[in-house]
């Protein structure tokens, strides 16, 4: 069985693909973001504070795994991103300048400024005043 993204992916949903398996393979990334449902809990419209938990209560495929995975290997490369500057940062801030990473497609900034007027408008919910 193999697990990519594994970072992504809660135990519960991968415990029966494991049991029928004879051999695993696991690849992700810590440094992502855990698997959460808090976008299905806002859908839901429960915003209970008492149900938000800190992501770091959140396990995933991955992090269950570590412990039981004899040979681990850090991926040195990065080759997704339509402008490597989107990756430039984390490489910097996370990775420490370790990735490999290769330029995209992209000729625009991937990021722009765009000022907006902040007023809401009429019959939309919100807390801009209404003039």
């Amino acid at each position: 069985m193999i697990f990519d993204e594994a970072s992504q992916i809660e135990p519960h949903d991968a415990i029966a693909t494991i049991a029928r398996g004879r051999s695993l393979v696991v690849a992700g990334d810590d440094k992502q973001l855990p698997p959460t449902n808090f976008f299905g809990r806002m859908l839901d419209g429960s915003d209970d504070e008492e149900e938000t938990a800190d992501l770091d209560d959140y396990e995933s495929i991955l992090t269950a795994m570590r412990s039981l995975i004899p040979t681990q290997e850090r991926l040195r490369w990065h080759y997704r991103s339509a402008d490597e500057r989107l990756i430039a940062f984390s490489n910097k801030e996370i990775y420490n300048n370790d990735l490999v990473t290769f330029p995209g497609s992209a000729k625009e900034t991937p990021v722009a400024l765009e000022v907006v007027n902040g007023v809401a408008s009429p019959g939309q919910d919100g807390s801009a005043r209404q003039k």
